[in-house]
């Protein structure tokens, strides 16, 4: 009744290619993201526990160029390739996770919400790649009926949690901003009254001020009640001015 994943993205259209401009859609940010975290992790962690961190952010590239490389070349074409690079996926994501999980018991200050929905979400996970294989092995063996439906089943679940793994990254960054611009993108975050980045940030509290072109301003984004602007070529953090709105 249902098709594996590899059979749904890899012999019909148009699942095939939905699923590869989903994944060609969103590799470079999570290229970005497994970044972040090798960041984050040299500033939750204590020495002796970096290297730690550097073999999750390798892992976690391996896990991202297999998925990839198992999108694009279908089992249904490239059975060989697809064969490889799924069995590196599920070893490197497994890997990853539970790397992920150890870390987080490591850090100087433990998210519990966050280490704790990863934690289900890596059992939930591991428990069904399990079943997964036990109902994939008894159909090659027996060919009942509805077995392999109950591996898809399976397969799905694995997938999902893995998702759901990789979006407990909210919990991580809660405090953090994506900001995009015309030279790049940065995080910031606001720590005790100060905006911590790779760029100064100006912030005007209820109200956008009029700011004229030759300031050298780059107006990038809303973020709650905060306007952000980039002075180009400044590097260093600010304190968050107190303004009144310019409009009173």
């Amino acid at each position: 009744m249902l098709p594996s994943i590899s059979a749904a993205i890899g012999n019909f259209s148009p699942q095939r290619e939905i699923w590869q401009g989903a994944i060609a859609i969103h590799a470079l940010p999570r290229f970005y993201v497994a970044i972040e975290y090798l960041h984050h992790h040299y500033s939750v962690l204590f020495p002796q526990d970096l290297w730690i961190g550097q073999v999750a952010f390798f892992l976690n590239v391996v896990e991202n160029l297999a998925l990839i490389i198992l999108s694009f070349f279908t089992s249904s074409k490239f059975y060989a390739v697809h064969e490889k690079a799924f069995i590196t996926f599920i070893v490197g994501s497994e890997m990853y996770m539970v790397l992920t999980c150890i870390l987080q018991r490591r850090y100087k200050k433990q998210s519990r919400v966050s280490y704790k929905w990863k934690k289900r979400f890596l059992v939930t996970n591991m428990v069904c790649i399990l079943v997964a294989v036990y109902f994939f092995m008894r159909h090659n063996s027996l060919c009942e009926p509805y077995v392999y439906t109950l591996f898809a089943l399976s397969e799905y679940i694995v997938v999902l949690s893995n998702m759901a793994f990789h979006l407990t990254a909210y919990f991580d960054f809660e405090n953090k901003d994506l900001v995009v611009y015309k030279h790049g993108v940065a995080l910031t975050e606001i720590i005790f009254g100060y905006i911590a980045s790779h760029l100064i940030v100006i912030v005007f509290v209820n109200g956008l001020p009029d700011v004229p072109d030759s300031a050298g301003l780059s107006h990038i984004q809303y973020v709650s009640d905060f306007t952000l602007y980039l002075p180009h070529g400044v590097t260093n953090a600010t304190k968050l001015p107190k303004q009144n709105n310019p409009t009173d």
